[in-house]
């Protein structure tokens, strides 16, 4: 088919192409006959058949070939050792695994319960700050138990060492007496 510069040659037959007109494809061309290429598969067809064929192969070679595919009662018993030990290590791993989850949701269970007690603690110290006027206690220690107020050598500072907020104090009770 002549070369026409109005057609345009694409690589498949539905690609788009841009324009305005219907495209022409080229037509597959005749099959020709050509000596030369089916001589040379012929040929090739007789070589890979000449490659079937059996070819004399040595004792010593198949010995070879026969140890390298066998397996030795040396390498089996390598084989179930490492069997054992690859299961072992997978039961301790599964185990150890286990162990950590129960810990990681004891110790969850264990932070759950203090949460609710530091926030029943709270809910406590509010209830007694709020319902107890100190200015009340004062007159009340004064008034009707005679009570007085302690001088300056009757008073002890204390100091902390770490950032606690009370300070347990024990009287012998000889020294009351």
């Amino acid at each position: 088919m002549p070369h026409n510069s109005t057609y345009r040659k694409t690589a498949r037959p539905s690609q788009y192409v841009y324009g305005n007109t219907a495209r022409k494809l080229y037509e597959v061309p005749e099959y020709t006959y050509r000596p030369e290429v089916y001589k040379k598969k012929k040929k090739q067809a007789r070589q890979k058949q000449q490659a079937k064929k059996p070819r004399h192969v040595s004792e010593k070679v198949l010995k070879n070939r026969v140890a390298a595919t066998s397996v030795g009662p040396g390498f089996v018993a390598f084989l179930a050792i490492t069997c054992i030990v690859l299961i072992f290590c997978c039961i301790s791993y599964l185990q150890a695994k286990s162990a950590l989850t129960y810990k990681i949701k004891d110790v969850a269970r264990v932070e759950s319960e203090l949460s609710q007690l530091k926030e029943e603690n709270t809910a406590y110290e509010a209830q007694l700050t709020t319902n107890i006027d100190l200015n009340t206690v004062k007159a009340i220690a004064i008034g009707r138990l005679g009570m007085k107020t302690p001088t300056p050598d009757q008073r002890k500072t204390y100091k902390l060492a770490d950032n606690r907020s009370y300070v347990r104090q024990y009287i012998s009770i000889d020294a009351v007496k």
